[in-house]
């Protein structure tokens, strides 16, 4: 566009976005203050079309393989860039990531930045968190201001599932109690994830019922569904304990030789051989002693009756618990 004035031109980039070389004519012509003009100078500035931006990419893509959370290793190409206005962005297709380095992984990588890129080396890998299944693609490198280019990504790039085990907790009950609650442990759970990244939750049970008696009984475990893990599972075991034995005893006896409850019997205590029993007069003193209780007290100290009254025991089954104590009454 014609145009004119005078004194300093300010400094401008010529740009030509055409295809076609376009050239400007600026005429100067010098003057003074007296009005004595110089003769005019004239100067042509071509200005060449500016090239377009130019993506290049090569390389042959590998098939990638890895097991669902752990990435795979890494395919290469290489990408290079002419004339650019910016760097060239590399974007993977699903299940993929890149890097320039093959350390630090991204969805997507920015290399470089406007003018021209030297040949660089692309790395790109399925990631630990994409899915089981088979994945293929391309990936689209693009900057602003140029054609996009791309480079296939194999058509046979699988993530197989990880193996994860499911294993029943060891329960135990007493013959005639309802079950405990039944549970699992899991073993193999990858990307931080939980029983909740299931999609159907296991069943756990157990042949042993309310009555059983006393054994072993398998617990099992099955039908838990993830298509991200290959699972696997370990029986537990149900152990029924039978009823807990307990001691009985009177609190009188009648040492009088009529053959009738002439002894303190003490019920059961039979089933604790280690158990010790005392008995004490009511001002302390010790009147019997007996490990495992194999002879049952009579009445007597040293061969010799003792008074009729309240006598006090203190009898420790040795299994852990309490000591029990109470009062027998001797009735002649």
């Amino acid at each position: 566009m014609p145009a004119g004035g005078s004194g300093t031109i300010p400094a401008f980039i010529a740009t030509n976005n055409g295809t076609t070389p376009l050239t400007a004519t600026i005429t100067a012509t010098p003057a003074n203050p007296t009005g004595c003009n110089g003769l005019p100078v004239i100067f042509t500035i071509t200005i060449m079309p500016a090239l377009p931006g130019v993506i290049n990419v090569s390389g042959n893509l590998p098939q990638l393989s890895t097991v669902y959370g752990t990435p795979s290793t890494s395919g290469t190409f290489t990408i290079s860039g002419d004339n650019l206005k910016a760097g060239i962005t590399v974007s993977p297709p699903s299940g993929f990531e890149v890097s320039a380095n093959n350390t630090t992984f991204s969805k997507i990588a920015t290399i470089g930045s406007a003018g021209t890129i030297p040949p660089t080396t692309i790395y790109i890998r399925l990631e630990k968190i994409t899915p089981a299944g088979t994945y293929a693609g391309e990936v689209i490198l693009s900057s602003t201001g140029s054609n996009d280019s791309k480079i296939s990504v194999d058509n046979n790039n699988i993530v197989s599932p990880a193996p994860l085990t499911i294993t029943a907790v060891n329960k135990s009950k007493i013959t005639g109690t309802p079950n405990p609650s039944l549970t699992v442990n899991y073993n193999g759970f990858v990307n931080d994830e939980a029983s909740s990244a299931l999609t159907t939750q296991p069943t756990i049970s157990t042949t042993a019922v309310l009555e059983s008696p006393p054994g072993q009984y398998p617990i099992t475990v099955t039908g838990a569904l993830s298509a991200n893990y290959v699972i696997s599972y370990v029986d537990g075991v149900m152990t029924v304990k039978p009823q807990p034995i307990s001691i009985a005893m009177s609190n009188t006896f009648t040492p009088n030789g009529d053959g009738l409850n002439d002894t303190w019997v003490v019920k059961n205590i039979e089933g604790f051989p280690n158990s010790v029993v005392q008995v004490y007069s009511r001002y302390g003193a010790s009147v019997f002693y007996s490990v495992s209780y194999a002879v049952p007290w009579d009445g007597k100290l040293n061969g010799a009756d003792l008074p009729d009254g309240t006598y006090y025991y203190i009898i420790d089954l040795k299994n852990g618990e309490t000591p029990i104590t109470g009062w027998v009454a001797i009735v002649r």
